[in-house]
C-alpha cells in the first residue's frame, strides 16, 4: 500500500509541469491612453475685463502735485503664437484694448484734472506649464497708452501723450474643444511719467498711470488639436 502511495504522490508531481504548460496565461493590461493638449499653433481671439490702479500729476511750474484712484472697463483684441516642448510652453503676444479706466483729483489743486488711458497695447512673451487641457503661464514685456489729461479752469487744456512702459501678470487657459480656448488673465502695467505740455508752459502736467487689470478672453487656435500619448 505505502508503494501504491508513494507512486501516486511522483506521478502527480511529474504532472504539474505539464497541466501548467496547457493554463491560459493571463494577458497583461493595457496601458492607459491619456489625450494631451497640442499648444503648439497660432491664435487669435478677443478679452474684456476691468481695471483699476492710481493715476498721478506734478505741475513743474509750482509744484502742486496730487495722486488719485482710475478705474474703468477695457476690452479689445490678442494675437500670438505659442510652442509646446514636453509640459512647458513658451511664446509670443500682442494685444490692443480700448479703455475706459479713468479717475480725477476732485479739485485738489482748485481745477479739476482728469486722467483716462483711452487706448493700450502689449508685446509680451509667454512661458507656462501644460497639464492636459490646462495651461498656466507668466507674461511680461512691453506696452504703451494713449493717455488723455485734462484739466479746467480758465487755462484749461486737454493734452493726450502716448506712454510707454511695462507690464507682467499670468493667466489661466482651458482648451474646451480641440480650436476653442478660454482664459482668464491678471496684468499690471507702469505707464512711464511723461510731461503733457499745454500752450502756457507754466499748466504743464507730468502725468504717470498704474493699472491692475483682469480679463476674460476667449482664444480661437489654427492647426492641431489634441494628440494622443501613452504612459
Amino acid at each position: 500500500m505505502k508503494r501504491f502511495l508513494l507512486a501516486a504522490v511522483f506521478g502527480a508531481v511529474a504532472a504539474i509541469p505539464a497541466v501548467a504548460a496547457d493554463m491560459p496565461v493571463k494577458a497583461r493590461p493595457a496601458p492607459a491612453v491619456v489625450a494631451v493638449y497640442n499648444w503648439t499653433g497660432f491664435y487669435i481671439g478677443g478679452q474684456i475685463g476691468y481695471g483699476w490702479g492710481t493715476a498721478d500729476y506734478v505741475t513743474p511750474f509750482t509744484g502742486a502735485r496730487a495722486s488719485y484712484d482710475a478705474k474703468g472697463v477695457l476690452g479689445g483684441g490678442h494675437i500670438g503664437y505659442l510652442w509646446q516642448t514636453n509640459v512647458i510652453v513658451f511664446g509670443v503676444e500682442g494685444d490692443v484694448n480700448g479703455s475706459g479706466i479713468k479717475g480725477d483729483d476732485a479739485r485738489a489743486g482748485g481745477s479739476l484734472d482728469t486722467t483716462k488711458l483711452r487706448i493700450a497695447g502689449s508685446v509680451r512673451g509667454v512661458l507656462g506649464v501644460a497639464v492636459t487641457q490646462w495651461l498656466l503661464y507668466g507674461t511680461g514685456g512691453w506696452a504703451a497708452g494713449g493717455i488723455d489729461h485734462c484739466f479746467t479752469g480758465a487755462n484749461a487744456a486737454c493734452v493726450e501723450k502716448t506712454h510707454s512702459g511695462w507690464t507682467a501678470g499670468g493667466g489661466l487657459k482651458y482648451a474646451f474643444t480641440p480650436n476653442w480656448i478660454a482664459g482668464v488673465e491678471y496684468r499690471q502695467t507702469r505707464y512711464r511719467d511723461e510731461r503733457h505740455a499745454t500752450p502756457l508752459p507754466a499748466f504743464d502736467r507730468v502725468v504717470g498711470l498704474k493699472t491692475n487689470e483682469v480679463t476674460f478672453r476667449l482664444s480661437y487656435k489654427f492647426g492641431a488639436g489634441p494628440v494622443v500619448a501613452r504612459y
